[in-house]
């Protein structure tokens, strides 16, 4: 898909939606002043004779790293919520907020966020840009952790960090330029005292999550066709639509090796069906619904499932 169709599919998305959107942002915000508050309460600032600001005691810095870290963990809540929005499949406030750390996938998230923090860090101290390389690389993590936590799998190590690497490879450029394109937009943030934002993180967000999905599409119809995803020149195309199925009725449920040390699931029952369908069954999504609805009417192309690296090596050390 071009970037102006994956906004368009944002937008038809969060139609209904912003209200909700800026709710999540707002108690985002809120949680982090009121830390921001209690840290300057209990370690308030005080001004030395040469002039220099200081604080009393070691426990106003503490509450406010805690604070950053909660804020941080927060806002992949909104990250995903996104996700939820062009799967249409969200859910109430209280609910997305805490979607990534309930049904045991909090210690998947939390371990994915870290390591990806750790290891964008220290590729920040080759100087800027190879951090932002990285963190472009390593952004489709947090979008794989929730599907595979979804589905039931406890993640490992840096696989999802991995899985993002092959699937960015040679489209970091696309999601930077895509992200490029609201530059105009943030520019008038501050003619706005910032009120646009209500309106532009929600739209950003959905966009980029729409672009996810795509990927995923179009790493599926690479894998069905033989070619090798990261080289094709061809844009995104986007997938027919899918059923929403549960982990146990997804077509993908069959043993298999995996890339990450030799993991297997068990087949259900509809595999057999799948697989004697006339559409091929793409690692990455469940059998096609007979549904009339177009795929901008649908949302998502899939439901994504655990990663099957074609190269069939083991997973890559940072």
């Amino acid at each position: 898909m071009t970037r102006a169709q994956l906004k368009a599919q944002a937008k038809a998305s969060l139609q209904g939606k912003y209200g909700k959107s800026i709710g999540l942002l707002l108690i985002i915000e809120v949680i982090g002043l009121a830390f921001g508050i209690l840290a300057t309460i209990v370690s308030p600032y005080t001004r030395t004779s040469e002039g220099l600001y200081t604080t009393s005691n070691g426990f106003g810095p503490f509450i406010r790293f805690i604070g950053g870290i909660v804020t941080a963990l927060l806002g992949i809540s909104f990250m995903l919520y996104s996700l939820h929005v062009i799967d249409r499949t969200d859910k109430g406030v209280g609910e997305e907020l805490v979607a990534p750390y309930n049904n045991d996938k909090a210690w998947s998230t939390i371990k994915n966020a870290l390591l990806v923090w750790i290891f964008t860090f220290l590729w920040s101290l080759l100087l800027a840009i190879p951090g932002i390389v990285k963190s472009y690389s390593y952004s489709m993590s947090y979008y794989l952790t929730e599907d595979w936590g979804n589905q039931g799998y406890k993640l490992k190590s840096t696989e999802a960090i991995n899985e993002s690497r092959r699937l960015m490879k040679g489209h970091k450029w696309e999601l930077f330029v895509l992200d490029l394109s609201f530059l105009g937009w943030i520019i008038l943030t501050p003619f706005t005292l910032g009120f646009l934002l209500l309106w532009l993180v929600p739209y950003m967000s959905a966009t980029r999550a729409a672009f996810y999905r795509n990927l995923l599409a179009q790493d599926a119809q690479a894998r069905q066709t033989g070619t090798q995803f990261a080289q094709t020149a061809q844009p995104m195309q986007y997938a027919q639509p899918q059923a929403q199925t549960t982990y146990a009725q997804s077509a993908y449920a069959q043993p298999q090796q995996s890339a990450y040390n030799a993991k297997s699931v068990q087949q259900p029952a509809t595999q057999q069906a799948a697989t004697n369908s006339a559409t091929p069954v793409s690692p990455y999504s469940v059998s096609p619904t007979t549904s009339t609805q177009t795929p901008e009417e649908m949302g998502t192309p899939g439901t994504p499932v655990n990663p099957e690296n074609s190269a069939g090596s083991a997973p890559e050390a940072e």
